[in-house]
This record gives C-alpha cells, sequence and structure tokens, in this order.
C-alpha cells in the first residue's frame, strides 16, 4: 500500500541556475517544506525517471506517482497544499517597463563584455554567457510575440541561438530588435486587461500571472549577467537596484550555491 500524500517524500527535479529551479526551491525553503533536491546535471538517472512519469522538463515537484510542473508556484502551492503568501501582481504596464530596464542592463554586457569572454560557461553548466544574453531577449521576444496572440509557449522562449548568430555583433541586432518591439508594448496592453487570458503550457494564465513569470525569468538571468560581467571588470551604465526587483519571483541568490 502506498503512503498517504502528507506522509510521501518530496522530490524537486532542476538544473543549476535555472530560473524557475531556483525560484521554487526558495518558496519551499521559505516554508520549511523538506524535500530531496535532484540536480538533473549531475544525476544520470534522473531525466529518466521523469521521462517514466511523461516529464521532460523542470522544474517538476514529485510526490510518489504525482508530480506538477513548478513553473508557476500557485501550482505548487496547491499541489502540496501550501497557502501561497506573496507580493499582489505588479501592474502590466509596470511590468513591461521593468522588463526594459533588464533589457537595457543585458544589452550592456552585450556590448561591454571582453572580446571572447561571453563563450565562458556558467559554472556547473554547459551553457554559455552568450547564450544566456541571447535567452534574455528570446524570453522577451517570445512574449512579444505569443502575449498578444493570448499564446505563450515554452518552447518559443527556450529557443537556441540561430546558427548564423556566432557574434557579438550579430546578438546586439537581435537585442536592439527586441528592444524596439519592447518599447512599442506599452501603447498595445494600454487596450488590455489584467484578467485577460493567455494559454501557456502549464495551463490557462492571466495576463498579470503570464507577464509576471516573463518578467521574473529575464529578471533572475539578468542578475547572473551581471554579476559575471563584473568579475570580467565591466562597469554598467546601471545596475540592478532592490527596488527593481521587488514582487518578482526571483530567489535569493544569483547562482546556485550548490551546483551538485
Amino acid at each position: 500500500m502506498s503512503p498517504p500524500p502528507s506522509t510521501t517524500p518530496i522530490e524537486v527535479f532542476w538544473m543549476p541556475h535555472c530560473s524557475s529551479c531556483m525560484a521554487v526551491k526558495k518558496f519551499l525553503d521559505d516554508r520549511g517544506v523538506a524535500y530531496r533536491s535532484v540536480n538533473v546535471v549531475e544525476d544520470e538517472t534522473a531525466m529518466a525517471r521523469l521521462a517514466a512519469l511523461g516529464v521532460r522538463t523542470v522544474p517538476v515537484v514529485v510526490r510518489g506517482d504525482r508530480f506538477v510542473f513548478a513553473q508557476y508556484l500557485e501550482d505548487v502551492s496547491s499541489f502540496l497544499e501550501l497557502e501561497r503568501a506573496g507580493p499582489a501582481p505588479l501592474d502590466r504596464l509596470a511590468l513591461v517597463s521593468r522588463l526594459l530596464q533588464f533589457l537595457e542592463i543585458v544589452e550592456q554586457v552585450i556590448v561591454k563584455a571582453p572580446d571572447g569572454a561571453l563563450a565562458q560557461n556558467l559554472p556547473g553548466r554547459d551553457r554559455s554567457y552568450f547564450v544566456v544574453a541571447h535567452h534574455v531577449f528570446q524570453i522577451a521576444a517570445a512574449a512579444r510575440r505569443g502575449i498578444p496572440d493570448g499564446r505563450l509557449r515554452d518552447r518559443d522562449s527556450l529557443a537556441e541561438p540561430p546558427e548564423d548568430m556566432t557574434t557579438r555583433e550579430r546578438l546586439q541586432f537581435f537585442a536592439q530588435e527586441v528592444l524596439a518591439q519592447v518599447r512599442a508594448w506599452p501603447m498595445q496592453l494600454a487596450t488590455t486587461r489584467e484578467t485577460d487570458n493567455v494559454a501557456t503550457d502549464y495551463g490557462p494564465r492571466t495576463l498579470a500571472e503570464a507577464l509576471h513569470r516573463v518578467v521574473s525569468h529575464a529578471a533572475q538571468h539578468t542578475r547572473q549577467l551581471a554579476t559575471w560581467a563584473r568579475t570580467q571588470h565591466v562597469e554598467l551604465d546601471r545596475g540592478i537596484s532592490p527596488a527593481l526587483l521587488d514582487g518578482l519571483t526571483v530567489a535569493d541568490e544569483t547562482f546556485d550555491q550548490k551546483v551538485s
């Protein structure tokens, strides 16, 4: 006989420096929830275990033979029967304003990083800072295209740089294109409502919820890029203030302190 859900151990499957992974671990830690931490990069059996559940992505919270995708913390709250205490969602126009500021910071990193430095990998990951910088702009581009159509798919925000994007100049050109699109977004958003529905890979969400995740996602990776840039002696014109992060779903740490 299987143990009741309340006594079945909880497992969190994650990979280093993934923004949603870091956020769900913080969420559980803040609430004193005990769980087994499974780094899918280090644990060779982890992805096979998830595949047996029909899962191919992280973060995922697993309890016995049940699981929940952890991209939206409200879903984790419901799954584990926790109270979801947190800040009220930010206004959609305020969120886009913050997104624009994060993009402008990442553009500075792209422009000012020493030659060849963006090819360095994040700790414990086969993923370069060049790819992370592209990812931040890809998150924004996917949201800018998808949300107005009422649909937001992870595969769009997770798209890797195209084969012809191998230079700083090509990445900067893409960044400037996305910046122009995001700067024009508030005029369109002004005609929408916070409660408008957006279809996502994790079920329907309100516009406010979808935008909150987009901006929080971009914020965590912007922090990583800005922190790394300082190790490369890059002086940014603008830093990331506590006020810029206030109300977003981000981890306390910029990088995972325990990679394995």
